[in-house]
């Protein structure tokens, strides 16, 4: 169980070199040789198996007991998912999977990253270019866990972070805003929320965020 804790944390957290370059040469990693060491595939693939040891965990019962599925998720997230937001961005399409294999893993990584301010996720918000978007990942894996309703709340909470951070200049749709938006809309909310549930979160991001 060790090594494969081990094995599946340095596969997955392996930062991208090509986010030591600047922004602008960031396309030419392959060329000066900033690629990683493992292959999307193979990163996809381990997290794909992590989402099913978890949600499927009943089925390890008679072999390695109870909950294995979930805990070696959620230590492989955690100790993927560092504060440095080049952790994240070389993750980044991997994060919806990592967030549903370990929810609360995901959403106190998150946390921990918020509170590091500049060198934290927050900075992803500003590496945006008309080739690389390194928050995408990130805003679908809070949009995927809005409708898991025990936790929708610290979703809200991470992405009204995001917003009132969101001061780069870019016309990339998909924003913190957009995603907070969508969960709360009266038409067609995208979250495990009712209505009343959303009138109370919109008074309460209003109340601590001024300036979302």
């Amino acid at each position: 169980v060790c090594s494969s804790d081990l094995a599946a944390t340095d596969l997955l957290g392996e930062d991208d070199p090509a986010f030591d370059m600047e922004p602008e040469q960031r396309m030419y990693a392959a060329i000066y040789g900033k690629t990683k060491g493992s292959s999307d595939p193979l990163r996809g693939g381990i997290s794909d198996t992590l989402v099913r040891l978890a949600v499927q965990e009943e089925l390890l019962e008679a072999t390695v007991g109870a909950g294995f599925g979930s805990a070696l998720a959620y230590r492989v997230v955690r100790g993927v998912l560092g504060p440095s937001w080049k952790r994240w961005a070389s993750v980044d399409r991997l994060l919806p999977t990592l967030a549903e294999a370990a929810p609360d893993a995901f959403l106190e990584a998150l946390g921990e990253s918020l509170a590091a301010q500049v060198d934290g996720v927050s900075m992803l918000l500003h590496q945006v270019r008309s080739t690389s978007h390194p928050y995408t990942g990130l805003l679908w894996a809070l949009e995927r866990l809005a409708f898991l309703r025990p936790h929708v709340s610290a979703v809200i909470d991470r992405l009204a972070e995001l917003a009132s951070r969101d001061t780069a200049s870019h016309n990339h749709v998909n924003r913190p805003m957009n995603s907070l938006s969508s969960l709360v809309l009266p038409w067609l909310p995208q979250s495990a929320t009712t209505l009343d549930e959303r009138l109370a979160i919109v008074d309460r991001v209003a109340a601590r965020w001024e300036d979302v």
